[in-house]
């Protein structure tokens, strides 16, 4: 069985801000415009974000106690953000708020951000009478958010539990618990909640106070900085083992689950 699945998403929007005076009185013949000069801003922007899975599965009965499943999926994810804003002070009226029609300051910024995944993973199931079943995953993801080097983690898992209720010797104590089974899991997980961009060095700038030529240039305002080290900037990477129980009474009108969970983190970020 092959399935896939597309979701496309697109966004655009424009505001449109102005700041006007407002006029104040205390009689017909005395009617005034207080507020300041006025200004006006226009902003543009935009998202994408698309995402593509594409899965197969394969599964295989071997006589009346083997069951086999086999899957392979894969996954990309991108996101884009961005907008762009102009903006003017000094309206030369305050009923036609326009970026032509100001005299003021003119300012114009900028904002742009994205992210990229890639991932191919697979998992493999096994039965035996309905009784023993074993489970093994893996995932080999890849982020735009890290060093081109240091893109891509695998992150494995395995897991297999036992429904001792369906053993033949145990009939006399399912007769009251009908359900009885042990699990166990253990694996890794993978985090890249981090900065898009967060591995690149950058510059402070900022507006100089100061006058040239007509215009206030940008200037450096600081020495470069990077939080972290490109050399070991990777998927953060946490080892999980759970093992548990879950039982059924009164024909399975009550159930409880019994678990206990350990979560070690094996490569993080110092925050």
């Amino acid at each position: 069985t092959i399935t896939g699945s597309a979701s496309l998403k697109r966004e655009l929007w424009r505001y449109n801000t102005n700041y006007q005076k407002y006029k104040i009185g205390y009689g017909p013949d005395d009617i005034r415009e207080e507020g300041g000069s006025g200004s006006v801003s226009i902003r543009n922007g935009q998202v994408k974000h698309d995402v593509y899975d594409l899965f197969a599965t394969y599964r295989r009965k071997l006589g009346a106690d083997h069951e086999f499943t086999l899957l392979a999926g894969y996954n990309q994810e991108e996101y884009v953000w961005s907008y762009e804003q102009a903006a003017r002070d000094v309206l030369i009226s305050s009923s036609l708020p326009y970026l032509s029609l100001s005299t003021g300051t003119a300012t114009v910024s900028a904002d742009y951000t994205t992210y990229a995944l890639r991932s191919v993973f697979g998992r493999l199931h096994y039965e035996y009478k309905n009784r023993y079943i074993i489970e093994a995953n893996g995932r080999r993801d890849g982020s735009s958010r890290f060093p081109s080097e240091k893109r891509w983690g695998f992150f494995p898992s395995v897991s297999a539990s036992w429904v001792a209720s369906e053993e033949p010797f145990l009939q006399a104590i399912t007769s009251k618990i009908p359900t009885i089974k042990f699990r166990a899991s253990y694996g890794d997980l993978g985090n890249q909640s981090v900065n898009d961009f967060g591995y690149i060095q950058t510059l402070p700038a900022g507006k100089s106070p100061y006058l040239i030529n007509g215009a206030y240039p940008t200037t450096i305002t600081g020495a470069p900085s990077l939080a972290v080290d490109p050399d070991t900037y990777t998927w953060e990477k946490v080892r999980t083992f759970n093992v548990g129980a879950d039982l059924g009474f009164l024909r399975n009108k009550i159930n409880l689950g019994v678990d206990y969970f350990t979560r070690i983190p094996s490569a993080c970020w110092v925050r």
